[in-house]
């Protein structure tokens, strides 16, 4: 036994010593890969320890910054056939791997996103708010195909716009999992406010969005949004109006 943890250590020992010399530029590489998304910049650092003065997300023509992004390699997640390093930045950090069949692993990340970046699909209806999302674990493959994950969003101060007029939703959050053929599966609740909500999405590569549940207006719920409910939801005995997207599945 003392000869295998000698062993251990020793090749923990030797590969610490290779990767302290070896240039930053080989992790900001397989952090790419796990992130293609992902630019980075003005890189310094070794392959243990460095750091990209800039980091940028650029996706389906969103840029989100994210200033400046430091990481530290985890030697000991070669033992399990993954490359792991702590990530950090002003909007995230957490455990990003790379395994030896190309999956990207994720542990406990957690990013924080301005919710107006979605207002470049959302046409004339404007969001506002702070958004959050933690993933306690993922596995994700280069394609962006899910197979597993464990992790939650939450939108507080939620706000909508519709010509012009502002409306106070509340706060909301949905747990995530892993859906079939790679998707991920949302249910999403209410935290506070004017409307109960308990919808079920689901949204992947090849699978497109798609939304199912109740949503029911308490009292002081803007009556603005009571009519336009009417017009695209079916109130039920309850009081709480049936919401599916796309309409009629």
């Amino acid at each position: 036994m003392l000869k295998i943890i000698l062993g251990i250590a020793l090749a923990i020992y030797f590969i610490g010593l290779v990767i302290i010399k070896t240039p930053a530029s080989i992790v900001t590489a397989q952090i790419q890969k796990a992130a293609p998304q992902l630019q980075l910049s003005t890189i310094r650092g070794t392959a243990w320890q460095g750091r990209a003065g800039s980091a940028v997300v650029n996706a389906q023509g969103v840029t989100l910054p994210l200033g400046t992004l430091k990481w530290r390699f985890q030697p000991a997640s070669l033992l399990s056939l993954k490359a792991c390093v702590d990530v950090e930045s002003d909007k995230l950090n957490g455990v990003l791997c790379r395994g030896i069949t190309g999956t990207n692993h994720f542990r406990n990340l957690q990013v924080d996103l301005p919710v107006d970046i979605a207002n470049r699909f959302t046409g004339a209806v404007k969001l506002a708010g702070s958004a959050s999302v933690s993933i306690r674990e993922a596995s994700v493959d280069d394609k962006g195909f899910v197979s597993a994950l464990d992790g939650n969003l939450a939108w507080r101060g939620a706000r909508l716009n519709v010509e012009g007029m502002w409306f106070t939703l509340g706060d909301f959050a949905a747990d995530l999992s892993a859906a079939s053929e790679g998707a991920i599966a949302a249910s999403i609740f209410d935290l506070a406010g004017e409307f109960g909500v308990k919808l079920n999405g689901e949204v992947g590569v090849n699978v497109p969005p798609k939304v199912a549940g109740e949503i029911e207006l308490r009292e002081g719920a803007p009556d603005e949004i009571r009519d336009a409910m009417g017009l695209f939801a079916v109130q039920q005995e309850n009081g709480a109006y049936a919401i599916s997207y796309p309409m009629g599945q």
